[in-house]
């Protein structure tokens, strides 16, 4: 009831006091608050369950976020502050909980939220730097690929002990 409560009153005062009629002011807190439950009553819930109830709850919560940035030509520096403060959220609250999702997801709103920013700031360029930026691209993503399997193909054993230890290290979390 306290954590209903909570959500409640906080969207009436997103809605009525501050206005906001954005998507995310709306489902961010109950989203929010499905987490805090889960975490309350984790000892009662199926570890499956959970994870699936978790990887919901953080889907719709960076999606209802991640779609406004990708959709809108461009935005206010408050929608891309409100998506890394989530996904950097998400991320310590996986370091801190031990759970691999929130870990996962966070990085991955990381790196979609910085991709955005690049890709609006490429097409507000001009049509020559556009040129000039896509063939540098194209440039280093061809040598990354070659030294990148270079050496794949040389350090081939040392990576494989790394992911191992890296498996082993997440094997206990959720």
């Amino acid at each position: 009831l306290a954590v209903g409560g909570f959500v409640a009153v906080l969207m009436m005062i997103f809605w009525a006091h501050l206005s906001f009629r954005t998507l995310h002011a709306y489902v961010l807190p109950p989203g929010i608050g499905v987490l805090v439950l889960l975490h309350l009553f984790r000892d009662r819930i199926d570890p499956t369950k959970r994870n699936v109830v978790r990887g919901v709850a953080m889907v719709a919560m960076m999606a209802s976020v991640g779609y406004e940035i990708l959709t809108a030509s461009s935005h206010t520096f408050s929608f891309h502050i409100t998506f890394l403060l989530l996904s950097l959220l998400a991320m310590g609250l996986g370091g801190w909980l031990n759970v691999r999702i929130y870990l996962l997801l966070g990085f991955s709103g990381v790196l979609l939220d910085l991709a955005s920013i690049a890709y609006q700031t490429f097409m507000r360029m001009d049509r020559s730097l556009q040129m000039t930026f896509t063939g540098l691209a194209v440039l280093l993503l061809g040598a990354a690929f070659v030294f990148g399997a270079v050496y794949v193909k040389t350090h081939r054993a040392a990576i494989g002990d790394k992911a191992d230890a890296w498996r082993k290290r997440f094997e206990e979390w959720e």
